[in-house]
């Protein structure tokens, strides 16, 4: 649907898992600049290179390219704007429920340290047996890759490092000191991010027993966010949403927002997809999915006519028509806003932040969540490790 609005749209490769991220001292002191990981960034950076030399030739405009992910995609986007490696080479950003402002927890994609991420390096090869580079090098890809998932399922290489090079500082701080590539940010989550833990999990809670989990001995500042039955399936879901994927974006939104010049606009989409009964597996109810992690997509670009299993409706076209327009207005000009579509304002904290919200009844509208997410950063701050990087001046 992007395409027949006019948009060039790009995909790339780059290199995942631990041959796109991992560091070690040894690759360290090979680089040149004294750092390692990142490489599937990298690959993106140069990705992006290519696209500003040769995407006239294919009809785009290199003063308008786009770039844009979800999920993990969004992680690379929100390390792109903040790496001055990629200065240049987009002129918006759009990302889809992740980043690397997330705090480093399990299973979380927020950037980390260089000197961690080496030591877990070098005790990964020591565990293979390679004692320097070239018998890493040496070792067989498959025996690589078991290894990776045998040592840690979860916090596998995948990690955003400073690392001097792509990421010179922490994303906050290089946001807090304009550092970043300061261009417009359409950003936003979905209404049931966190019922894909409950999919995982099979069950989770009770209430108290997650937020301890989350937030340490800042559980009882946050406790009073999410007043109900402790049991609640809806009330979970929103705290874990709100955990992994709404306030880790609305921090990015609020960085660009507070230290930018460029526009944010935010939004949150809330609308369940039509997902027949069994669609998650057996012990899944359908009916806690709601606007699951990545559900957005197949509005976004006008793909439900390949999902056989939805009982498409005109109330699901709508929507996609909606959202397919404003990311492609975005891309066209820096402002999702256009005739036929609500008025979207920018996120202005200073005057009334403003929210959109993406459902049967697409509006924007006072962001409900300014209250709760302004508490969950004093929490974070007050439990989370410092930003990795060292503060530059």
């Amino acid at each position: 649907m992007l395409a027949k609005q006019g948009i060039v749209v790009v995909t790339v490769n780059y290199r995942l898992g631990i041959f796109g991220f991992i560091s070690s001292t040894a690759l360290s002191a090979e680089s040149g600049y004294g750092g390692s990981g990142n490489y599937g960034f990298m690959d993106d950076i140069a990705a992006l290179t290519w696209v500003q030399r040769n995407i006239a030739r294919f009809g785009g405009d290199p003063r308008r390219v786009t770039i844009g992910g979800e999920s993990s995609g969004a992680v690379t986007a929100s390390v792109l704007m903040s790496s001055p490696l990629a200065a240049g080479t987009f002129a918006q950003v759009i990302a889809e429920s992740g980043t690397a402002f997330r705090v480093a927890a399990p299973g979380s994609m927020g950037a980390v340290n260089l000197k961690g991420e080496e030591a877990r390096g070098d005790a990964f090869f020591a565990k293979l047996g390679a004692t320097d580079l070239a018998g890493a090098r040496a070792l067989p890809t498959q025996a690589i890759l078991d290894a990776t998932r045998q040592v840690d399922p979860i916090n596998f290489f995948n990690l955003p490092v400073v690392d001097g090079h792509v990421l010179a500082d922490g994303p906050w701080r290089t946001f807090a000191r304009h550092k970043q590539n300061d261009v417009p940010l359409l950003v936003g989550w979905n209404s049931g991010e966190g019922s894909m833990q409950l999919m995982f999990m099979d069950k989770f809670g009770p209430l108290p027993d997650v937020l301890k989990g989350y937030y340490g001995v800042a559980a009882d500042q946050v406790a009073p966010l999410y007043p109900g039955a402790p049991d609640d399936p809806h009330l979970l879901i929103k705290a874990a949403g709100d955990y992994g994927f709404g306030y880790p974006n609305w921090k990015w939104a609020m960085a660009q927002a507070q230290f930018g010049k460029a526009p944010v606009y935010v939004y949150e989409f809330d609308h369940a997809p039509p997902v027949p009964e069994g669609y998650f597996g057996p012990k899944f109810d359908s009916r806690l999915a709601g606007a699951y992690h990545g559900s957005e997509l197949a509005y976004v670009f006008g793909t439900l006519n390949t999902e056989p299993k939805w009982a498409v409706g005109d109330v699901d076209r709508r929507i996609s028509a909606q959202m397919s327009t404003y990311w492609a207005n975005f891309i066209k000009t820096g402002q999702p806003g256009g005739p036929g579509l609500p008025a979207w304002p920018s996120y202005d904290p200073a005057h009334g932040p403003q929210r959109m919200h993406i459902a049967a009844e697409t509006a924007a509208g006072p962001d409900p969540d300014f209250a709760l997410f302004t508490t969950l950063k004093a929490a974070h701050d007050r439990i989370d490790p410092p930003e990795p990087g060292a503060a530059l001046p």
